[in-house]
């Protein structure tokens, strides 16, 4: 059996290929951001899967992680957003039906609208913005299309080095400028992305349809905002007011908390979130 894994270079991708190659044959892709000199070039847009590899088998799995995954930006630019997040990746997808190889979708808690305390795998999704209509999209495309699939939901992922798309990171960023507001209001949790890594090896041959996976701690904006604080050298001051005081391009929800059925999942050991703050802060006082 082998994993391959479309969009290696990101953040989830390249830990999860690091954490799979110890145990199976894995082969990663990337289209214009090669952060290992393993990977393999893959445009999903111009290029068939078999460019990938000659010799893929039924039992093979596709880890899917692919796509545009900035809110904001997609906000501004819907067509070319949905050209890759969703026809692109439908596309991909019936390549993959058609070699009879497992899928696994990397989805998101923003198919979510934020209205509840946080989320199980059995709640309907009921996304707010493009970002996330487009991952709702693909979901049930697959769930329409084939029974060979696993759909993985994760919240903020982060790691101990800088990354850009990041909570903490965004979060320093923003309140190292003027009139910077933090939401008291807004839930979140924050997962290390080694956990989220080492979870998806546990469940490549799991028969679960949907898993959530992201942080049992939750952690609000301010709050958030105050640790950064607490351990930078900088100056750095923001004001903390309700979510419904915080403008976005596009509605985003308010609690964006997941938690999981899976047995596996809720005995994890998360790691904790505090010495991940203090460690990034550190680092970003040193840009």
């Amino acid at each position: 059996m082998k994993v391959y894994i479309i969009g290696a270079s990101g953040l989830i991708g390249k830990n999860l290929f690091l954490t799979l190659t110890k145990k199976y044959k894995t082969i990663g892709t990337y289209n214009s951001n090669r952060t290992n000199k393993k990977f393999v070039k893959f445009n999903m847009k111009k290029d068939k899967i078999t460019k990938i590899s000659k010799e893929i088998k039924e039992n093979d799995i596709f880890i899917i992680l692919s796509a545009y995954s900035n809110p904001g930006w997609i906000s501004q630019n819907k067509r070319e957003a949905n050209d890759l997040n969703v026809l692109t990746t439908k596309k991909l997808i019936d390549q993959i039906i058609k070699l009879k190889c497992k899928i696994i979708f990397m989805s998101s808690v923003e198919v979510f609208d934020g209205k509840k305390k946080y989320f199980l795998e059995t709640d309907k999704p009921k996304p707010l913005n493009f970002y996330g209509k487009a991952k709702y999209k693909i979901e049930k495309y697959i769930q329409k299309k084939t029974k060979n699939y696993l759909i993985l939901r994760t919240s903020w992922n982060s790691d101990e080095v800088l990354h850009g798309r990041c909570v903490i990171e965004l979060t320093y960023n923003s309140i190292k400028k003027d009139n910077a507001k933090m939401a008291k209001d807004n839930l979140f949790s924050i997962t290390n992305v080694k956990d989220t890594c080492s979870i998806i090896e546990k469940h490549l041959m799991s028969k679960s349809k949907i898993l959530h996976i992201a942080n049992k701690e939750k952690i609000s904006r301010s709050i958030l905002a105050k640790r950064i604080k607490k351990y930078s050298k900088n100056k750095l001051n923001f004001k903390i007011v309700k979510y419904l005081k915080i403008n976005y391009l596009e509605p985003r929800s308010k609690i964006n908390l997941l938690k999981s059925n899976d047995k596996v999942i809720r005995k994890f050991n998360f790691k904790k979130i505090n010495s991940l703050i203090e460690r990034k802060t550190k680092l970003l006082d040193a840009v």
